[in-house]
C-alpha cells in the first residue's frame, strides 16, 4: 500500500472464493454445528449463493432487527422495566401529595 499525506491507495486481495476483498472488510472465522453447516450447504446449492453471502445476509438482517434490549440479560431487562413502573408510580404520588396535604389541612 502506498500512503502519503495526499493519497491513500486501497489494498485489495482475492479471497479463497475468487472474490475481490478490500482492506475495509474483516475476515471472521467461526465454527458451526454440523446441522447448521448442512443447512447452509443445502441453502447455498439451492440458491446459487456462496455460504459467505448467505451468512452475511442473515447477519445483516438479524442485526438490523435486533434491539438493544435483546442484548441485555433477561433479569436486568425485567429490573429495568420494574424501575420504569416504580418511577411512574413515584411521579403519581408526588403529584397527589400536595392534594393530600391540602385535604389534611397542612
Amino acid at each position: 500500500m502506498t500512503e502519503n499525506s495526499d493519497q491513500v491507495s486501497e489494498v485489495s486481495h482475492t479471497d479463497n472464493c475468487g472474490r475481490k476483498s478490500t482492506a475495509q472488510e474483516t475476515v471472521v472465522s467461526l465454527k458451526l454445528p454440523a446441522d447448521l453447516t448442512e443447512k447452509l450447504q443445502q441453502y447455498s446449492q439451492q440458491s446459487g449463493k456462496t455460504q459467505g453471502e448467505i451468512i452475511l445476509a442473515i447477519l445483516k438482517s438479524a442485526l438490523t432487527k435486533m434491539t438493544p434490549e435483546a442484548l441485555i440479560d433477561p433479569m436486568a431487562l425485567k429490573m429495568q422495566q420494574e424501575l420504569k413502573l416504580l418511577k411512574a408510580r413515584l411521579s403519581e404520588l408526588e403529584t397527589l401529595m400536595p392534594r393530600l396535604e391540602a385535604l389534611e389541612g397542612k
